[in-house]
């Protein structure tokens, strides 16, 4: 399994009984995600079509009867599948560690972690905008 979050970030935690008073921001939540989205759904993408296209032009060069075309055209597919892995991993480590930013203030929102979770492998942060009384949260998991 890899490890995602062998470096955590040490953020201070926060329990849910301490949010009283503080209403959730889906929209705060939306524009953090959208932030992130080009790199990790692109990453996924090149992944997947670098694999795919590695593949079926590998099939075909096999079918004419060219081994070494073939070999290579499956290396291409594997190497781009790894470029699209990395950088979709890239993505969601930034997205660990990156601090949203506020839609109505422009300022940067607080990071917590929660101190309520309960799983081994799941990392849940509490991002808080004190000015406004908001707040989301997201779930990392590895």
């Amino acid at each position: 399994m890899s490890k995602l979050f062998s470096r955590k970030p040490s953020y201070p935690k926060i329990s849910l009984s301490n949010l009283d008073g503080f209403s959730e921001d889906r929209m705060a939540a939306k524009r953090f995600e959208y932030r992130f989205l080009p790199i990790t759904l692109g990453g996924f993408v090149i992944a997947g079509v670098g694999l795919g296209c590695g593949m079926w032009i590998g099939n075909h060069a096999q079918k004419l009867g060219d081994e070494v075309a073939a070999g290579y055209a499956a290396l291409c597919g594997v190497v781009l599948f790894g470029i699209g892995f990395i950088c979709s991993g890239l993505g969601i480590r930034r997205m660990l560690r990156s601090p949203p930013i506020d839609p109505v203030s422009g300022e940067p929102m607080e990071i917590y972690t929660l101190e309520d979770a309960t799983a081994a492998d799941k990392l849940e942060l509490i991002y808080l905008s004190r000015g406004r009384r908001t707040y989301f949260r997201r779930v990392f998991t590895e």
